[in-house]
């Protein structure tokens, strides 16, 4: 037979680009299994590559020990901007530069498995770390962050379950000025679950830090709450909520929630409590890692009766950027108003140990006559090293532009150095002032400077101690009274130190002495000397029960005035770093050196301990 080839070769537009992945997987016996995984991807602007490598052990039917390790250049998806507020988006290419690698181990143990028993006791914890630059389908809000978290579940009968949880993250990313780089979750809840309905008792630690250690909030709470599945996309909860400790934010909250599309939720909640009254109706949009929402809300709280309408989105802009608007139409007693926010977060890893990060935003208040504008930038600049220095430093602007347009400065400044693994120097320095800058007048002004030592032995755990001077001085806005321009200056000196006296009982102690001068125009400085002293005794009772009893005094030497009293308490320690505690405060006054005790903090307590 006789056959004729023909040949012929195009490049066909199409094909220009190509994108491919795999992925392989090795069981090493019935425990061990081993797994890679790789994907290319040139279809975007900039090409992207993801590597990984992740073992299983598994110790039984449901119990198994993961750990995970990847690498990625580039970026594995579109990254959106808005030229209009918020109100659309268009992709725009990422700068090809994005690399990172990223890191998890976890556990999952049944251990009522190994008692024969499976499914009764669950204990599951995990460590994550993912660097800014790391992309990953599904990890945006995740991306410069380490995290660690502790679980333990135990299934008393079918339908009850009781849940202990202890979480802990720290944003090693962009944060935004005044945000939250670190925080921690401690809980304790009991459920009651059927098929559509559900109750359940919980018990809540919140607490928040910024990049320079100082905390943001705290709260503890006492929750109970009911859910009941009414179809299968409508949702309705009612919750009611007590404070134990921090501000007070008592409520009952009744909450619905219908899921139109997958991406398109309605929703619709209404509040009562001790801060007031709410209601709010709205609609949240996912748009690729970004989303958009809207909200209409009627507001009766402190501030007076008022109703408001709000849209805003929130988008990354590259692996250590974001950006974010929002608009605000508000109507109330006092008139309406309407603002406008926009700002942006840039981060900037200089060399290996330095961090650089400048934030800016701007904001437009307009209500009636009145046109405000407001506006700040941020600059933050951290170290820290291997010889045992940390340092963070953080400077910020603000203008505001209205009927009396200010200025105001904000500065903060922290030093940590590990002078041996055992002793650690504290420094911190703290300013604000707030100017008229029609006037020139000095409103407000905080200034703080404190140091400190701490003994934290590496070797053992039997003596600690913590010794700290501040400084604060406070001048506080004049309130337009005859007596303006109040100015107090606080100087505390503490000492703080934990003592295992034998192996079941902890001695605690806390000596501090405080000076305080209150000045007023016009009249002599008012001069004040407080000691408080409090001795607490821990002694374990029964494996992880503890009984805690403490007396405190607090005495005021020049009107010879002296608070005493006792304080009792009750602790579980759940973990070797985590235990939480009740009990009754018996005095009227708090355990805070720098607190002026003019409310009474008697009765019961909730405490939620971590060490780390």
């Amino acid at each position: 037979p006789v056959f004729v080839q023909v040949d012929y070769e195009a490049v066909p537009r199409a094909f220009e680009k190509t994108s491919y992945g795999a992925r392989a997987r090795r069981q090493l016996g019935d425990h061990v299994a081993l797994g890679a995984t790789y994907v290319e991807d040139e279809l975007g602007a900039a090409p992207y590559q993801l590597k990984g490598l992740d073992a299983e052990i598994r110790l039984g039917a449901n119990s198994r020990i993961t750990t995970e390790y990847a690498e990625s250049d580039g970026a594995d998806s579109a990254t959106f901007v808005s030229e209009d507020g918020g109100v659309s988006f268009t992709s725009v290419p990422t700068t090809g530069l994005e690399k990172g690698s990223a890191f998890k181990a976890a556990a999952d143990l049944d251990v009522g498995e190994w008692f024969g028993r499976p499914d009764r006791f669950r204990l599951r914890g995990y460590v994550k770390d993912l660097d800014p630059g790391f992309f990953s389908n599904g990890n945006l809000t995740e991306q410069g962050t380490d995290k660690a978290g502790l679980q333990a579940d135990w299934k008393i009968t079918g339908a009850d379950t009781v849940h202990l949880r202890r979480e802990r993250a720290e944003r090693t990313g962009v944060t935004p000025p005044g945000g939250e780089a670190e925080t921690t979750i401690s809980s304790a809840q009991w459920d009651r679950r059927k098929d559509r309905w559900g109750v359940g008792v919980e018990l809540l630690e919140n607490e928040a830090r910024d990049d320079a250690g100082s905390l943001l909030r705290r709260s503890q709470l006492g929750a109970a709450r009911f859910w009941s599945k009414l179809s299968e996309k409508l949702l309705a909860r009612l919750e009611r909520q007590e404070t134990l400790g921090g501000p007070a934010n008592d409520q009952t909250t009744l909450d619905l929630e219908y899921h139109v599309l997958r991406s398109l939720a309605l929703t619709a909640r209404g509040t009562d409590g001790s801060l007031g009254r709410s209601a709010e109706a709205g609609a949240v949009l996912a748009v690729g890692d970004g989303k958009v929402y809207a909200t209409e809300r009627a507001i009766d709280d402190r501030a007076g009766e008022r109703t408001a309408t709000v849209v805003g989105a929130r988008a990354p802009i590259g692996p250590n950027s974001t950006v974010y608007s929002e608009y605000q139409w508000e109507d109330g007693n006092a008139g309406g108003r309407q603002v406008s926010l926009l700002g942006v977060q840039r981060q900037w890893e200089i060399t290996p140990g330095f961090r650089l990060v400048a934030g800016g935003e701007t904001a437009d208040v307009t209500g009636g006559s009145l046109i405000r504008r407001r506006s700040a930038g941020t600059l933050s600049l951290s170290y820290s090293d291997d010889r045992g220095l940390t340092a963070v430093t953080r400077q910020q602007i603000r203008f505001e532009s209205g009927t009396t347009p200010r200025e105001q400065y904000l500065s903060l400044t922290q030093i940590d150095y590990h002078v041996n693994p055992s002793i650690t120097l504290l420094g911190k320095f703290r300013y604000s002032r707030t100017r008229d800058r029609d006037s020139g007048v000095v409103e407000a002004r905080l200034e703080e400077r404190g140091v400190g030592v701490a003994y934290r032995p590496v070797t053992h755990d039997r003596f600690n101690a913590l010794a700290r001077y501040s400084r604060v001085l406070d001048r506080r806005p004049p309130s337009g009274a005859p007596l303006e321009e109040p100015e107090s200056v606080l100087d505390v000196t503490a000492l703080d130190t934990a003592y295992d006296v034998v192996r079941r009982v902890e001695w605690l102690s806390k000596l501090a002495w405080r000076t305080q001068e209150e000045r007023l125009d016009g009249i002599p400085p008012v001069r004040s000397r407080t000691w408080l002293v409090i001795q607490r005794l821990n002694i374990e009772i029964w494996k992880q029960i503890a009984y805690g009893i403490e007396y405190r005094v607090l005495q005021q030497r020049d009107t010879d005035d002296r608070r005493q009293g006792w304080l009792t308490e009750v602790m579980w320690s759940l973990h070797e770093n985590f235990r939480i505690g009740g009990g009754f405060n018996f005095t009227d006054f708090s355990d805070d050196a720098f607190a002026t005790n003019n409310y009474s903090v008697t009765g019961w307590f909730l405490r939620v301990q971590g060490k780390y």
